[in-house]
Order: C-alpha cells, then structure tokens, then sequence
C-alpha cells in the first residue's frame, strides 16, 4: 500500500540560516570556534571562493572543532542543543507546514546536510518519521575524526540516500511511494525537488513557494 511522502530540508528550508556554527558554538563555546575557524580558514575562504567543495571545507572545520571528542560526549552537546538552541532558529511558517502534511497523513521525512547530532533528536520530539543527514566519522575508540561518515548530504547524495531508505522499506518496485512533497532552499536541494512530483521552493520570508521542475528533470 502507498504512503504519500513530504521531504523537508533543514538548514534554510525549515531553520532561518545554517545550524551548524551555532552548535559549535553551544557546544565548544564561542573562542574554542574561533580558534577551529582560524584553523580551517584556508579551507572556509577557498570554499567561500569556490576553489574547494563544500564537504571539504565542512570537514576541516568539523576536524578543528571536534575532531578527538567521544561519541557519547557529542550525542549529549546535541540533545541539549535540540532541545534548547534548534527551536530558536526555526521557522514558524514552515513548522506550520510540517504539521499540515503530518495531518495529512503524509510519511514526514527531515533531509539535511546538518548534523544527526541534534536533528535526529529534535526530528523525533517533532514526530518526523525519519531522518537522513550527515554523520560524524569515528575512530577506533568511538572519536570523531572530523570526516563526514558517506560524505555531507547534499545535492544529489540527498536523492540517493532517500531511495536507498525507501527501498529498505520496501517502497521501491512494489507501488510504494505515493505522492511525494518537497521543501528545499538553496540550490543544493534541486536534484530533491526534482524527485517530487510537487516542489516547493522557500522564500527570505519562510513562505513555500512552488517551484518549476527543471529542464532535464522534465526531460
């Protein structure tokens, strides 16, 4: 039987900007980050340049700032900083949003580039039914080395991880997915939007906007 699918992003979909400094800096307070953005700065400017790719420059940060930190450790900064520090960022509009497909009976799908440290936590307060994100890499001893476990989740690494749940499930070949929603904000959430049958785009202000499918997606 099929379930009508929405797929929300986060940081700028549902969030007002990026989430990841302001954890760092709940989480190693705000000179340990200067001194891990002073270290990665070569990375952070080649990126701002687009002389680097995003994941690189996001590792390198990740490195400087958390690099040697136990899991467990991590997992504890990110449930404070869900509980406390996401709610401060979020959008009104689009928590509306969320709610109005939950009601719907949609299967509610948080898709983010931000970290399973505090999304997985605030996603399972919020009764998002899954969540698919990025993922500390860790060491031997349960450290986190600063690489991203599968790489960063964006683009199309988005899609890719959102059918090789959904064919965990089951979903795929078999009738599965229903009607699918999407809700994105910059253009790494493109290749999301273009999976959806109905794609929204949003605005400065919180509001979804539709969004015309892209030329080699309706191709």
């Amino acid at each position: 039987m099929s379930r009508d699918l929405a797929l929300f992003d986060f940081d700028g979909a549902l969030s007002r900007r990026d989430s990841l400094l302001p954890f760092l800096r709940e989480a190693i307070g705000p000179l340990a980050l200067g001194r891990a953005l002073a270290a990665s700065s070569p990375w952070l400017a080649g990126n701002a340049l687009r002389l680097t790719r995003d994941d690189n420059a996001k590792e390198r940060l990740l490195a400087a700032a958390l690099g040697g930190r136990h899991i467990d450790d991590l997992r504890a900064l990110g449930a404070t900083f869900a509980q406390d520090g996401v709610p401060r960022l979020l959008r009104e509009t689009m928590m509306t949003e969320v709610r109005r497909r939950r009601d719907e009976g949609r299967l509610c799908i948080l898709v983010g580039a931000a970290l399973d440290l505090y999304l997985e936590p605030w996603a399972s307060r919020e009764g998002f039914d899954h969540v698919i994100c990025s993922r500390l890499a860790l060491d031997a001893d349960s450290r986190a080395t600063g690489a991203l476990a599968g790489g960063d989740c964006q683009g199309q690494e988005k899609v890719r991880r959102i059918y090789a749940w959904l064919s965990a499930q089951g979903a795929i070949g078999r009738g599965g997915i229903g009607h699918c929603v999407a809700y994105g904000r910059s253009a790494a959430d493109a290749p999301m939007l273009d999976m959806a049958d109905e794609a929204f785009w949003v605005d400065g202000a919180g509001a979804p906007k539709a969004a015309p499918k892209s030329p080699a997606s309706a191709a």
